[in-house]
């Protein structure tokens, strides 16, 4: 039973005969037939009306009882097929993922039924990268950001997101990541995302950062080093590349408004009165603000 009328496999009987013939294959475990599926949704040529309706396949797919067992993920196992099974699971979940940021906006209040299930595999593919064949940690993060965006259209998802310190973790996780892709539009299109989380989820200046820290790098110094180049690339480097530099900025602005809280701290715990804080220091070691 599904928590949210679009999810419901009913619906497959609406698509189309053709789209159904793939969808229905796709739900029941093809992987030829869901690569078809996900390279339709991005394809603008093949025009499909009622995306939405594709929602029960990749919702399916990602249900969390599927999720290997750690144990399972060895790569020296001598059961070929037993292994084989396992990867197909997971590179059946991670397509769902990335064909979920595809479909744009989602129908209202589905978020309550689908966020569960896309954070336990973006959680168990992020934890165990290193043990999936093909795994790209900046590729799990980027569809948490984008994923995230679409969800957080909704007011009720907001708190369920933001208190979550391993979301937070991966959120600074893929922060960190973004400023090493070498592609200037995907590096926009994740930050472009990214604010839009920190301007949703308008953290308190009492919250704890501890989780932003350590995705971060494990320091202060990382976090505001992080802060700082996110501001410089977008006060800078992007000013011929988008025209959104106001939106690429304002959300960061607001979480470094609750992060100096922390550098106030800093500087109190050092008892050093003209010591700045990590985030201070960096910036004014970049001209953003005066000594």
């Amino acid at each position: 039973m599904t928590s949210h009328p679009a999810l419901a496999v009913e619906n497959l009987s609406r698509l189309p005969p053709y789209l159904q013939e793939v969808a229905t294959a796709a739900i029941s475990g093809s992987t030829k037939d869901l690569t078809r599926l996900c390279d339709l949704v991005r394809d603008p040529r093949a025009q499909i009306s009622q995306l939405d309706l594709l929602l029960p396949v990749f919702y399916t797919l990602l249900d969390p009882g599927t999720i290997p067992e750690p144990c399972r993920l060895d790569p020296d196992s001598s059961d070929s097929a037993h292994q084989s099974s396992v990867i197909g699971l997971i590179a059946r979940a991670a397509a769902s993922l990335d064909a979920l940021r595809t479909l744009g906006e989602l129908p209202p209040g589905v978020g309550a039924g689908l966020w569960p299930r896309v954070w336990q595999w973006v959680l168990f593919m992020h934890t165990y990268r290193e043990a999936i064949p093909h795994a790209s940690e900046t590729r799990i993060c980027l569809n948490l950001f984008r994923l995230m965006n679409q969800l957080l259209l909704e007011s009720e998802m907001v708190e369920m997101i933001k208190t979550n310190p391993r979301v937070q973790f991966v959120v600074a996780r893929g922060w960190v990541l973004l400023f090493d892709v070498k592609d200037s539009l995907t590096r926009i299109d994740g930050c472009s995302s990214l604010c839009r989380f920190f301007k949703a989820a308008r953290f308190a200046q009492s919250v704890a950062l501890e989780a932003f820290i350590e995705g971060a790098g494990g320091t202060l110094s990382h976090l505001a080093s992080l802060i700082v180049n996110h501001i410089t690339f977008f006060a800078v480097t992007a000013q011929t590349l988008t025209s959104s530099i106001p939106l690429m900025l304002d959300g960061v602005l607001d979480f470094l408004w609750v992060a100096q809280y922390c550098d106030q701290e800093y500087e109190n715990a050092t008892w050093k009165p003209h010591r700045k804080g990590p985030l201070c220091m960096a910036l004014v070691s970049k001209g953003i603000v005066a000594r």
